[in-house]
């Protein structure tokens, strides 16, 4: 995953979000953030133009932060040749203050031989 930026869909605008800090929102007691990027097949990622998100390093990404997948934005990611579109949910505002810490970052998985390493450079 590289090129990690805040996305903003149009739905955070309406009455059903309420905007907790910048770039959280909060809808039925879950905290939410969306996030575009773009996938690297060289990385064992999808290609870029895959309508789907790869598996990993998604789901480490669930993992080491504690959030769940939320929203994964169908026509984005299938109108989108280039980026990928996805939205986190958690009922901790940390777990989400922490994920955003990947904007901006390069996000992979790495075999270290024995195991597989989640990194953010």
């Amino acid at each position: 995953m590289k090129n990690i930026r805040v996305y903003h869909p149009a739905k955070y605008d309406t009455g059903a979000y309420k905007t907790h800090e910048e770039n959280i929102y909060e809808i039925n007691g879950e905290y939410v953030t969306s996030i575009i990027f773009e996938q690297e097949p060289e990385y064992g990622e999808n290609q870029p133009s895959d309508a789907l998100i790869s598996q990993y390093p998604l789901e480490d990404i669930l993992e080491e932060f504690y959030v769940v997948a939320g929203d994964m934005y169908p026509a984005e990611n299938k109108n989108d040749p280039v980026n990928s579109y996805i939205e986190f949910s958690s009922p901790n505002i940390g777990d989400i203050q922490s994920l955003l810490r990947i904007v901006g970052k390069h996000v992979y998985n790495q075999d270290n031989g024995n195991s597989v390493l989640l990194m953010i450079e």
